[in-house]
This record gives C-alpha cells, sequence and structure tokens, in this order.
C-alpha cells in the first residue's frame, strides 16, 4: 500500500510537471511565432525599398519554402519571368536598369557599354553616356557614329 501511494504521489508530480512544461512549450511556440512573423514583414520590406529603385525588373530576394519558412533567393525578375528565361532585349534593359539603379544610388555616373545592342530597339534614358556596341554587316570596318 506505501509504494503505490509513492507511486501515485510520484504520478501526481510528473503530471504538474508535465503541466507546466506543455505551458512552457507554449510561450516559446508564440515566441517562434512572432520572430517567424518578424522576418517575413522584414522579407517583405526589404524586397520592397530595393524593388523600388528599379523601372523594368524587381528582385525576389527571398522564397518561401512548403513549410512556410523563408530562404535567402536573390532572383532577378522580368515581368514575371527569371532574368535566365528572358529575351536578350529584355535582358540588356534588365542590365540598364541595374546598372541605372546603382549608378543614381551611388551618385556616380560613368560611361556604359552595351555589347550586341542591336538587339534592343529602344532603351531607358540612363543619366551617362551610353555607348553601344553593335554588329553591323555592311560595315566592313569599325564605324563610330556620334548620337545626339
Amino acid at each position: 500500500r506505501a509504494e503505490r501511494e509513492r507511486a501515485q504521489t510520484r504520478i501526481d508530480e510528473l503530471k504538474k510537471r508535465g503541466q507546466e512544461l506543455a505551458s512552457m512549450i507554449a510561450v516559446e511556440k508564440k515566441r517562434q511565432s512572432l520572430c517567424e512573423k518578424y522576418i517575413r514583414t522584414q522579407a517583405t520590406m526589404l524586397s520592397e525599398n530595393i524593388n523600388r529603385l528599379f523601372a523594368n525588373l524587381e528582385f525576389r530576394l527571398f522564397d518561401t519554402q512548403i513549410n512556410g519558412g523563408i530562404v535567402d533567393d536573390c532572383t532577378p525578375m522580368l515581368h514575371g519571368v527569371e532574368y535566365k528565361d528572358a529575351s536578350h532585349s529584355e535582358q540588356i534593359r534588365a542590365n540598364v536598369d541595374i546598372v541605372r539603379a546603382m549608378q543614381i544610388h551611388a551618385d556616380t555616373y560613368i560611361p556604359y557599354f552595351i555589347d550586341n545592342a542591336e538587339a534592343c530597339t529602344h532603351l531607358r534614358e540612363m543619366p551617362c553616356q551610353i555607348i553601344k556596341l553593335i554588329v553591323s554587316e555592311q560595315d566592313k570596318q569599325i564605324r563610330i557614329v556620334k548620337e545626339v
């Protein structure tokens, strides 16, 4: 009988401890949830602030996993299409947009060379000199044309 009472006392102690641990786990899960919410909010704000600098593209800086976690990504997107899958002309426009944003942000303007510029018919205005390298089958020698 004494052994049964001792066992029942121990069971009661363990149940009480189990309830304490359950409440501690609930508090920690709430903290974890708040931390995850903070990270998601911070990621959204960071993405918005960076993408505000660009006109023709946006960066997918974070990707949401199946479990709801966020991982770093930094993929340039052109109208919802990844940079690597965009047309050559769109890639040139994206490059110009990136260089333009960096020049404005750093307040440093240097000449910008665009290779294969024949692929792009119109470009966004740049706050610097643009040097277009264009392939032409009619010209046998290098020709320099100054646009006004």
